[in-house]
């Protein structure tokens, strides 16, 4: 048994995107996000080029409502050429066919008669296929050719109503362009800078890890595996957020675009509509022309043409990867109250297959062995010979036996502010200063014009920690302490925190409690 719902021509139920597409690669260098700035401008082109020729085609009208039929000629080779030809279903028809011929005729018949007499009447303009802008264009054209005989004067009514529409319209749409065309070159050339970067950055750790595995003596710290692959990890947070950003950008873009097309639509049907109405009203009986192409315009769905785009250019378009529920997308009026009123794209952030996260790209090196440090943490280093105040820094000791110094443990201090290697420098115990304290004297790498040794004094959180730090200090130096020697000298350190804290007890007066490293 047939179904009894009857479709309805023109429109299409709005249906999820039925292809799966992948989101960003976790590849630092090969992110695998599309850059749709070229397929969105060539939209916005389109666009220009649909209003550029409804423009042409009013001008030219008014060169025949003065000159009458002998600029008809005119008008007809106007339209025939840079039309744009948009995106369509396969049930569209090709524009020039015979179904073409028959949908147009279809949706133009009802300009005539509204309301079908009969049932098969009804089925037959259902049935003629998709209503859309390439079967406008088509009813346009040979609309235009019936129009021969009927062109009369209506200078002073398009010199002063419609072109003055379609012109404003057209700079609006234009600057639109030219305003994201700008952006989105600004957006590419900092990302793509930002991947420059790190492709340097890849290959200079690549070299430093065939140089750390091929020869196990002293290398330049500059190119120490941890610091580079620190350095690259930097500009990988910058990479991704850049990236992400751009996202974020050509995604808002799109999303603006889908309504600015239906505004731009909804301008060009009212002027359209409006032009028709003059025709109509000056000449009732040759205005049957006109109204046929109006109404295969009012019967062409915005949503329709939207889908259309977005099917047939999915790989290449942001929004197509977009996590967001479609039912909560920002929505607003096809009819703008004014022309400045148009879709403008928003700033918000959505969730989108190609955003990455920066801990989880992979790059040549990321979890080479040379590239993990031996030990790492807070230490509390005495600032200056003098000076007894204690400052906490963020020490690692790396596989090449650079102990090197940042600022705080975060990715943001990629440059250490001093390096020492530790085969060159002598580690010492302090005598008479505060418990869990030890020395390094050595020459800070750093500092290029330095020739002379100085001693570092470091100062532990607990025995634990100290004994941590010295022993390892101790085996990268070539002075590992020995496992009696290590129990010895826990207890001398018990002992003399015991000893102390009895001493300051007697004496009213407490210590110098170092604060605990964040």
């Amino acid at each position: 048994m047939a179904s009894s719902s009857t479709s309805i021509p023109g429109t299409r139920n709005a249906t999820p995107l039925s292809k799966k597409l992948e989101g960003a690669s976790e590849d630092l260098l090969k992110p695998n996000i599309p850059d749709s700035t070229s397929i969105v401008t060539a939209r916005y082109d389109k666009y220009l080029k649909l209003i550029t020729a409804v423009q042409r085609f009013a001008e030219s009208y008014l060169k025949i409502a003065s000159s009458n039929v002998k600029l008809t000629d005119e008008l007809t080779n106007t339209l025939s050429k840079e039309l744009p030809n948009f995106e369509a279903s396969s049930d569209s028809a090709v524009s020039g066919s015979a179904q073409a011929n028959s949908t147009a005729g279809a949706a133009e018949s009802r300009a005539v008669s509204p309301s079908p007499e009969n049932e098969d009447e009804a089925l037959s303009v259902s049935e003629a296929g998709e209503v859309d802008l390439n079967v406008f264009v088509y009813s346009l054209r040979r609309n235009v050719t019936s129009l021969y005989n009927t062109t009369l004067k209506l200078q002073t009514q398009i010199k002063d109503d419609i072109l003055p529409r379609l012109k404003t319209l057209y700079a609006e749409v234009e600057a639109r362009k030219k305003d994201f065309a700008s952006v989105s070159s600004k957006h590419s050339k900092g990302v793509a800078k930002c991947r420059e970067s790190s492709t340097k950055d890849v290959t200079r750790l690549h070299g430093a890890i065939g140089l750390f595995n091929a020869n196990d003596s002293r290398t330049d710290y500059r190119r120490d595996p941890y610091l580079l692959k620190r350095a690259l990890m930097k500009d990988a947070v910058a990479q991704v957020q850049r990236e992400n950003d751009y996202v974020d950008f050509l995604e808002n873009n799109e999303r603006a675009l889908k309504t600015l097309e239906a505004q731009i639509l909804s301008v060009l049907r009212q002027t359209f509509s409006t032009l028709t109405s003059m025709v109509c009203g000056y000449y009732a009986s040759k205005s049957e022309a006109f109204q046929k192409a109006d109404s295969v315009f009012k019967a062409v769905s915005s949503e329709n043409e939207w889908h259309n785009f977005i099917s047939k250019n999915s790989d290449f378009l942001v929004v197509s990867r977009s996590t967001d529920d479609p039912e909560e997308s920002d929505v607003v009026s096809a009819a703008p109250s004014s022309l400045s009123a148009l879709a403008k794209p928003s700033s918000g952030h959505h969730g989108n297959l190609l955003k990455r996260n920066y801990e989880k790209v992979q790059f040549a090196g990321r979890d080479d062995s040379s590239t993990v440090p031996i030990l790492e943490g807070n230490l509390l280093r005495k600032e200056g010979q003098l000076k007894k105040k204690y400052s906490s820094y963020y020490y690692v000791i790396t596989q090449s036996k650079y102990l090197l110094e940042f600022s705080t443990g975060s990715l943001d201090t990629s440059s250490p502010s001093l390096v020492l290697y530790l085969p060159d420098c002598l580690l010492s115990k302090s005598k008479h200063e505060h418990k869990f304290k030890f020395n390094i004297r050595g020459k800070d790498q750093t500092n290029l014009l330095a020739v002379r040794k100085r001693t570092y004094s470091f100062r532990a959180s607990s025995s634990e920690e100290f004994l941590t730090w010295y022993n390892v200090v101790s085996e990268v130096t070539g002075l590992m302490v020995s496992k009696a020697e290590q129990d010895q000298e826990l207890q001398e350190v018990a002992s003399m925190s015991s000893t102390e804290s009895a001493e300051s007890a007697d004496a009213g007066v407490g210590g110098e409690v170092p604060q605990s490293p964040k």
